[in-house]
């Protein structure tokens, strides 16, 4: 089990993003690469700093409803944005809740071709304690084996 008085040291996570307008097809890369959930979908720790750039336009990344990153105050943040090529984001909250958080990019000026809005991907924030009730969840849930037949 996890040891929970190991203290977290915050990472720097930034997510590029590509548009390929012919196939309207949206790429996510994040550097580094983070550990992966149960669903082999990154998943993020309270206090880790999430940017996003983008070389396709200016661009805005917002949330569809709560959001889960705050400014340097501590004030929610939900939306962030910048030019061209320029990164922006914000620090997990302290007291955001585990659980997925849906966001969508839209590309303000895709060299002057108008407004292009995104798939929502997801950020999915999870505990270490979170985990390990999920495991031990799933552990207690397993059927014991089926006895054999009597011949």
């Amino acid at each position: 089990m996890p040891n929970s008085t190991v203290p977290h040291t915050p990472v720097t996570y930034t997510t590029t993003i590509a548009y390929y307008a012919s196939n309207d097809n949206w790429q996510y890369d994040i550097n580094p690469k983070p550990p992966l959930n149960h669903a082999g979908k990154p998943r993020f720790k309270k206090d880790d700093i999430l940017n996003w750039i983008c070389s396709y336009g200016d661009w805005i990344v917002f949330f569809d409803g709560p959001t889960p990153i705050e400014d340097d105050n501590g004030n929610p943040l939900g939306a962030v944005k910048a030019g061209n090529a320029k990164s922006a984001g914000g620090t997990l909250a302290k007291k955001v809740k585990d659980g997925k958080y849906s966001y969508r990019v839209i590309l303000t000026q895709l060299n002057g071709d108008g407004i292009v809005v995104s798939a929502d991907p997801e950020i999915i924030i999870e505990t270490d304690k979170t985990r390990a009730r999920r495991i031990k969840k799933k552990k207690a849930g397993k059927k014991p084996a089926a006895a054999a037949p009597v011949k």
